[in-house]
């Protein structure tokens, strides 16, 4: 019987702390290249930030020959994180002008939430 108790309560805890775990971003700090049918067609910069943060910035560089995906257009489209270091923002958007100037710069802001019923008690402001 103990042992039961003991079960239940460990596997309660695992629930737990499952439930607490913080939701990952998008996509990692760093560089990603986006490709179409194994075509360079953008790229992507997420600035290093902490693991925790909610709210942050990527920023979208999207080469003339990006084609917008749908159910009209069943391209295959591909984001392969590595790829040409940059120290910030600045320098990402600069060098993406300079090798694509026909290409277009997207900035997405981003806050997470997360949903549920203890969304209100993880600690971050949501």
């Amino acid at each position: 019987m103990m042992r039961k108790i003991i079960a239940l309560v460990l596997f309660a805890v695992i629930i737990v702390l499952l439930i607490q775990r913080p939701s990952a971003a998008q996509i990692d700090g760093g560089p990603c290249v986006i490709s179409q049918e194994g075509v360079e067609v953008g790229a992507i910069f997420v600035p290093e930030r902490n693991p925790d943060a909610r709210r942050y910035n990527e920023y979208w560089y999207l080469f003339s020959n990006y084609s917008y995906p749908g159910a009209s257009n069943p391209i295959v489209t591909e984001i392969r994180c590595g790829g040409p270091k940059f120290t910030n923002q600045r320098q990402f958007k600069k060098q993406m002008k300079t090798e694509h100037p026909d290409g277009y710069l997207i900035e997405v802001a981003s806050h997470e939430k997360r949903s549920g019923p203890r969304a209100s008690g993880n600690g971050h402001s949501n």
